[in-house]
């Protein structure tokens, strides 16, 4: 495998020549639909097979695993088409992409239960955990239901753990639940929840709980340490998983409401798994940067790591990025929400090119949505006209830089946020480079 960044002159066809692979390949496993759409300084993963069979008559996955002597699992890892369709007569399939994998990693995938059924199989192959996302809590301790039975089971089919998260979110999409005080202060409150929440896993054959509360008032950060134990003692009575997500602190008195209330140590000591939520630098309402620039995930990453075991840590990586109009001011840009395919694909409809910031570790890039074209910024940001874009996003090379992160520092695994947009160049080059642990 391998990262190729496209010069000016580049087409899929010439690609295709160049590495011997079909067109076809290259598109499915970076999600391109049309094969004129790839922009000068986008990052296309090259993935060509060194051991490979094809498809026969009557094949499908099952006959052509067990004909090579291979995991079910594993060919789809390899071939990401077949998540969602079968194997076609005469098609090749890889089986083995030739890179050595020093390290394994476990993942976790957050999702909503309206995500896309294709976008949700494409990433079972990869994953050791799925949360389901975000169950809530009522005034007299019940919990609003999710639909996530059909997820359950299409992750159980691909040997995916499945944890329900709890959540302070509410239908605002902020972390704003009334109750959250009632949660964290009365123990009788605090079991009705959590007693509710085991019953819900039990009776939907999930394996586990997690816990993302966010923004907890500094006043509650003990009150939030006994819920994360009483749940921990609950999962552990029945054989269950408790992850909880941690906001990305720096040091253990960091300022701030997203910050105080999550104390690494206690949590580290009554969770199996932590989720490290190393992004939003860059975030809808602030200035435009990348969404998770390296040296930040790093410190944070480092810091964790004197507060917790290392075989609990996940880190998390952003599967999005973000669009703002320029110039930006404070209180009036909100930038919009982008996948990052559509990113991609975008900078190609805006006839721009994609940069890469060495500093962040992370694509950019600047458009004009009158000209569809760029002219640079000057070094003194004077921004071009109202027409002016930024965007920053997510791709191979960063998300590479990331995983070798988690490696190098020997941790656990890494997480999601969120599964609800495909990203296939990620997963294969995941799979391509490391194990992935099932539990």
């Amino acid at each position: 495998m391998q990262i190729h960044v496209v010069e000016p002159g580049d087409t899929l066809s010439y690609l295709s020549s160049t590495y011997g692979l079909p067109i076809s390949k290259i598109m499915t496993d970076n999600n391109l639909d049309d094969p004129s759409a790839i922009s000068v300084g986008q990052a296309l993963l090259i993935a060509k097979p060194v051991v490979s069979d094809t498809v026969r008559q009557g094949d499908d996955i099952y006959s052509i695993a067990a004909r090579n002597h291979v995991e079910v699992t594993t060919l789809l890892q390899n071939n990401p088409e077949f998540a969602n369709r079968s194997p076609r007569t005469g098609e090749i399939v890889a089986l083995d992409y030739g890179e050595q994998k020093n390290y394994s990693l476990a993942v976790l995938g957050y999702t909503y239960d309206y995500i896309d059924i294709k976008t949700l199989r494409a990433a079972l192959p990869y994953l050791t955990y799925l949360a389901v996302f975000g169950y809530g809590f009522t005034p007299t301790g019940g919990v609003t239901e999710v639909n996530d039975s059909w997820i359950i089971e299409e992750a159980h089919l691909r040997g995916v753990k499945v944890l329900l998260s709890i959540t302070t979110i509410t239908d605002s999409g902020a972390f704003d639940n009334p109750y959250t005080e009632l949660l964290l202060s009365q123990p009788d409150f605090t079991d009705r929840v959590i007693n509710r929440m085991m019953e819900i896993i039990t009776e939907k054959g999930a394996d586990g709980l997690d816990i993302d509360m966010e923004y907890i008032p500094p006043n509650s950060k003990e009150g939030f340490i006994r819920f994360v134990r009483r749940a921990a003692d609950a999962c552990h009575a029945r054989g269950y998983i408790l992850n909880v997500a941690l906001a990305p602190k720096n040091y253990a008195e960091q300022p701030g409401v997203l910050y105080e209330a999550h104390d690494y140590r206690a949590i580290g000591e009554y969770a199996d798994t932590v989720f490290l939520m190393t992004y939003e630098w860059g975030y809808k309402y602030g200035p435009p940067m990348a969404v998770a620039p390296l040296p930040n995930v790093r410190r944070v990453l480092e810091y964790a790591l004197t507060e917790i075991p290392a075989s609990k840590i996940l880190l998390g990586i952003p599967n999005y990025g973000y669009d703002w109009k320029l110039p930006f001011v404070q209180d009036e840009t909100v930038a919009e929400s982008i996948s990052n395919v559509e990113a991609a694909a975008r900078a190609k409809r805006m006839n721009t090119e994609i940069l890469y910031d060495n500093t962040s570790r992370s694509p950019f890039y600047y458009y004009n949505v009158a000209s569809s074209s760029f002219e640079p910024y000057s070094a003194q940001n004077t921004y071009g006209n109202r027409d002016s874009h930024v965007v920053w996003f997510e791709d191979v090379r960063s998300v590479r830089e990331k995983f070798s992160l988690a490696a190098d520092k020997r941790i656990y695994g890494i997480g999601y946020w969120s599964l609800m947009y495909p990203f296939a160049q990620n997963y294969l080059y995941l799979a391509g480079f490391y194990g992935i642990i099932k539990v």
